[in-house]
């Protein structure tokens, strides 16, 4: 059985995007969920404790999570949620992950904007990826590095559009 979740909360951590050495780009971040309560004799609200989550994000939607969130936004996850317990028996731990599907902005806070990408963008970038993917170079933990795009300081603002592949600029409605 898959249990499926979903979460509102803030990134407590900006994502880290890479590359497995399938090709597969693979985006990591943490979220706080914080359950607030109010004081029904006095009305004062107040924290009633945080809960931390690892969030995986795989594909296309990892590349856009990586362009789109940063540590201390208000996000939504929704995913499959996946509890391990590691350890010893003098000292039992317990990782919560959730695997997202969907990821983004929540809006009780602010607004954003949506920005499409186009379908030119979409085809180059599905050409180029088998060709980045051949030759993976590997860092110290064992994670293949894109080439010059090992880090974002690295790469032009152009290339750092998000892609959704098959769409195009046509308004669905």
């Amino acid at each position: 059985m898959t249990d499926r979740i979903t979460i509102e909360g803030t990134a407590g951590s900006t994502p880290q995007l890479r590359t497995i050495p399938s090709g597969r780009q693979v985006a990591n971040l943490r979220v706080a969920s914080t359950l607030r309560k109010q004081d029904p004799s006095t009305g004062q609200w107040s924290d009633a404790g945080t809960n931390w989550y690892s969030i995986a994000v795989w594909g296309d939607l990892a590349a856009h999570v990586a362009q789109s969130i940063r540590q201390g936004d208000p996000v939504l996850v929704t995913g499959r949620l996946r509890i391990t317990t590691w350890g010893d028996d003098d000292r039992p731990a317990t990782t919560v992950e959730i695997e997202a599907d969907a990821i983004g902005h929540s809006l009780r806070w602010g607004t954003t904007a949506f920005q499409r990408a186009s379908r030119a963008a979409s085809e180059s970038a599905s050409v180029a990826a088998p060709a980045a993917a051949a030759a993976p170079a590997v860092d110290a933990q064992g994670w293949a590095t894109p080439g010059a795009a090992a880090s974002a300081t690295d790469v032009e603002p152009a290339a750092l559009q998000p892609v959704l592949a098959g769409v195009d600029d046509d308004v669905p409605f």
